[in-house]
């Protein structure tokens, strides 16, 4: 976890938020909130290939906090927040809440402030914790090399708010990582200029504001090594609360500089691969998952803040890497819902 780098007291962190050592002992379930219950006790229908909002809300997450704290978790993951673009592009709506538009702005589609406040209430009264998934990387839009950005982006209104249009082609060039675009001519996610001042002001006001607003005890930072080390180590020593961050790599040493440099503690990507290999099967060694282990533990200044995981919004279930039915079965009862 993050040192508190503005050396306040500790008592001067919210009553709820979570910092190193109490961060190393929570079990977080992970949610999207639009997908995760509907409205109308579960009467609503939903086609979820159709990739089109489904109705979930920061309320339809209050009412089945009995199912999330019955399966012994005592952490929510929730999607990022903000308003999303509104468009129904040729790849769906932004149900996943990953398509920023305006962040001064909630995403209405999972309720008001008073329901996010709600849920962060309803979380405490039950000795449980919020963390909310932030993305500063990028924003969305529906053009790409002929994006122009306009006052519905908020802060981020004038082209010197992003980097010039490129799309990453190399991503072992880590210049092209940091300064080029993800998505696509559906659906472009415009780079920030993470190392302008006025791009780093804005979010590190922010952020300190969201924390503030909502009582959110720990931050989810998505695509972390498309962001240069030193926006990190600015975004993250203005807020109090644990993050965990999502370095998409398999090499312990690239991910472990995240921690040194950035102050960034990520996913344990590194042990995620080789623990889907090794069990993928009933044949397996396990000298692939050894070695890995020691790596981490050699690379990475404290790798007992690295958050593990077998499932995510980001990559296949576990269990659909094999076709041993009897192997599935024995994970997910063991393992339960990510």
């Amino acid at each position: 976890m993050l040192p508190v780098l503005s050396l306040l007291p500790l008592l001067a962190l919210p009553a709820w938020s979570l910092d190193d050592a109490s961060m190393r002992a929570r079990s977080v379930y992970q949610l999207v909130t639009d997908r995760f219950a509907l409205p109308g006790n579960g009467t609503t229908a939903c086609d979820p290939s159709q990739m089109k909002y489904c109705g979930g809300t920061w309320q339809t997450v209050i009412d089945h906090l009995d199912y999330i704290q019955g399966m012994g978790f005592d952490t929510v993951w929730i999607s990022p927040v903000v308003e999303n673009i509104n468009d129904t592009t040729a790849i769906g709506q932004a149900y996943h809440g990953y398509w920023t538009l305006n962040p001064a702005n909630l995403n209405s589609h999972f309720g008001s402030a008073d329901d996010l406040k709600a849920l962060s209430k309803a979380l405490h009264d039950r000795s449980m914790y919020l963390q909310v998934d932030v993305v500063i990387n990028h924003v969305a839009a529906t053009s790409s090399s002929t994006f122009q950005p306009s006052s519905a982006y908020g802060a981020f209104s004038q082209s010197s708010d992003y980097h010039p249009f490129c799309w990453i082609q190399d991503y072992t060039n880590q210049t092209e990582v940091e300064d080029c675009w993800l998505g696509d001519s559906n659906v472009a996610l415009a780079d920030l200029n993470s190392e302008s001042d006025t791009v780093q002001n804005y979010w590190n006001g922010w952020i300190k504001q969201l924390i503030a607003d909502y009582n959110i005890d720990a931050i989810r930072l998505d695509t972390v090594k498309h962001v240069p080390h030193a926006s990190w180590k600015s975004f993250t020593s203005s807020f109090d609360v644990f993050n965990q961050g999502e370095v998409l790599n398999d090499d312990p040493a690239y991910i472990a500089s995240y921690q040194k440099n950035a102050s960034v503690n990520p996913f344990n990507y590194a042990v995620y691969y080789p623990v889907t290999f090794t069990f993928n099967s009933t044949k397996f060694s396990m000298d692939q998952l050894i070695s890995m282990v020691d790596q981490v533990k050699g690379n990475f200044s404290d790798p007992t803040l690295l958050g593990n995981f077998l499932n995510n919004h980001d990559n296949p279930r576990f269990e659909s890497y094999q076709t041993d039915k009897a192997v599935s079965c024995y994970y997910s009862a063991k393992l339960g819902p990510s």
